[in-house]
């Protein structure tokens, strides 16, 4: 099991008040779902969401304390 010190759990605050994060969920609540664009539209909000969480330093300390990535859903239930 991986040492969660202090310093790895305000790096996991900082990674959960992300703006990216917040952008992610506005965008897809924004995404008209009846839209012949719809799939694609929310296949892009994911990957400019994988992609800005995958440069970020703070998701190694994400992992190591959820044990899930930044950007999966399971998220939400933590």
């Amino acid at each position: 099991m991986p040492v969660i010190t202090e310093t790895v759990r305000k790096n996991v605050e900082k990674c959960k008040k992300c703006t990216f994060r917040y952008t992610r969920d506005s965008l897809k609540q924004k995404i008209d779902k009846n839209g012949v664009y719809h799939e694609q539209a929310e296949v892009a909000v994911e990957s400019i969401m994988k992609i800005s969480c995958n440069m970020c330093p703070l998701r190694e300390d994400f992992e190591k304390m959820y044990g899930v990535k930044p950007w999966d859903d399971s998220f939400k239930s933590i």
